[in-house]
């Protein structure tokens, strides 16, 4: 948009991701072997696996966000992270692996770029920043995983919070799970995405601390 300037986090990713591009020769899959996700990010292609015949899932297709691409992906963003140039959000939980793994690559690669552009935080560039997050004109969003409990069932709602909300961030996410599940006794909340840190167990809910600051 005009004169809508880009987080700096997200052109320094950009540009790292279509790096990786350039020292990655695509690779040829059956389309019915691909994952619906994988063929939605490859470029001018609007192939829909529900809408295409046998025949056509049999067909080969190019794949550029393919394995190889994403370990060299991986292999560009710890480069980065040694020259502090860029360091990616740490998972949500040790058991999703590292944050380098292609699975995780995968789903970072799928988050809307329109997000980014409004705030929400994809990474953090120390060697480049040179503007605080915690200007009072500035907010920082969070996207943040409601798991909620009830009766033994498990359902998973996902909501946008902004730091520096009238009320805080806890009772902002509590006020938004209220919302989204219509119940006050077990709330509990995992932190998808958060640069620095994460609040703390109360007893109106449990937070996981599932990442750490770098």
């Amino acid at each position: 948009k005009k004169e809508e300037f880009l987080p700096l986090e997200l052109i320094i990713c950009t540009f790292i991701h279509e790096l990786a591009h350039t020292i990655t020769l695509p690779e040829k899959h059956q389309v019915q072997y691909v994952p619906q996700t994988i063929l939605n990010l490859q470029p001018l292609s609007n192939l829909n696996k529900n809408k295409m015949s046998k025949k056509e899932l049999q067909e080969w297709v190019q794949i550029h966000h393919c394995g190889t691409f994403y370990k060299k992906f991986a292999d560009l963003l710890k480069e980065a992270e040694k020259l502090d140039i860029f360091f990616l959000p740490k998972p949500c939980s040790r058991s999703a692996g590292s944050k380098f793994d292609a699975r995780f690559l995968s789903r970072f690669d799928q988050i809307d770029v329109e997000m980014s552009a409004s705030g929400f935080q994809i990474g953090r560039t120390p060697r480049f920043s040179y503007c605080s997050s915690s200007s009072p004109t500035s907010k920082t969003k969070y996207l943040v995983a409601l798991v909620l409990m009830t009766g033994g069932k498990k359902s998973v709602k996902s909501v946008v919070i902004e730091k520096g909300d009238k009320g805080g961030f806890l009772s902002c996410l509590l006020e938004e799970g209220r919302k989204k599940g219509r119940l006050g006794k077990k709330l509990q909340l995992e932190v998808v995405a958060l640069p620095q840190q994460t609040v703390i167990k109360t007893e109106e809910c449990l937070v996981e601390r599932l990442m750490e600051s770098e």
